[in-house]
């Protein structure tokens, strides 16, 4: 007869499936319910005290580079020094707010509304931010009618802003390699499953298919290979789109 395994050498997962296996379903669900919000708990705190510890650093690390007299200038090894600070400081402050914001419980309004001008919206606001960082990215917008869906306005702009800002930063060849830099977003409507489908391209470097299948988890250990970037964007995204009953 083979051993149970101790309860503090199981993972989270192990432990939850014992549970499901070993007393009644619903009451393995609610368990893992509180466990969940239990850690988004801790996780948001933590991320909370972390942000306010690195923030003083970062104010200090900002008045060494920028002193208010020549007498306070810092030598050149200095200077570099204190950028490198503040560069990892940056990042790791990103990281913390990112995951706080991965954290927290989804709180949702849903309301009835025409989708069409939330994107149109959203498309203009990227392609506005892009303007000085690289005009050549064309954006298009392909409507198949006007589209009423039940939504949370602030939920959604963040899926959509995220997708439309992810496809406009793949561009990773040289400009004028390729004639047209374009990201396209089309709705179409399934008469069959009463959904609204977003469908967001661009003609950028690709994504190889393994990094494709972990796109809507967040790996620990990983991080996105942008310079600005945390890992927790599209993952985050995904979150929200199954919490509004997409998939």
């Amino acid at each position: 007869k083979q051993r149970s395994m101790p309860a503090d050498t199981m993972s989270l997962e192990e432990l939850l499936a014992m549970l499901e296996r070993r007393v009644n379903p619903k009451i393995a669900r609610l368990t893992s319910d509180v466990l969940q919000r239990e850690i988004a708990h801790t996780v948001t705190e933590v991320a909370h005290d972390v942000i306010n510890t690195l923030q003083p650093v970062v104010t200090a690390v900002n008045a060494l580079l920028y002193p208010k007299s020549s007498e306070d200038s810092l030598t050149l090894f200095q200077v570099e020094e204190a950028r490198r600070i503040k560069e990892q400081s940056g990042k790791a402050l990103r990281i913390l707010r990112d995951m706080k914001e991965f954290s927290k419980p989804v709180s949702l309004e849903l309301r009835e509304e025409e989708i069409n001008p939330l994107v149109r919206q959203c498309m203009r606001n990227i392609q506005e931010s892009f303007a000085s960082i690289d005009p050549s990215v064309v954006f298009t917008f392909a409507e198949q009618g006007a589209f009423q869906v039940p939504l949370d306005r602030t939920a959604l702009e963040r899926v959509l802003c995220n997708l439309i800002k992810n496809a406009a930063e793949s561009f990773q060849h040289p400009r004028g390699k390729k004639p047209r830099r374009e990201v396209s977003i089309e709705l179409r409507l399934h008469s069959e499953s009463a959904m609204v489908e977003i469908v967001t391209r661009d003609n950028g470097a690709g994504i190889d298919e393994i990094t494709l299948q972990k796109l809507r988890e967040f790996y620990p250990g990983t991080h996105s290979h942008k310079p600005d970037g945390t890992g927790f964007g599209l993952p985050n995204a995904a979150r929200l789109v199954r919490e509004l009953g997409g998939i």
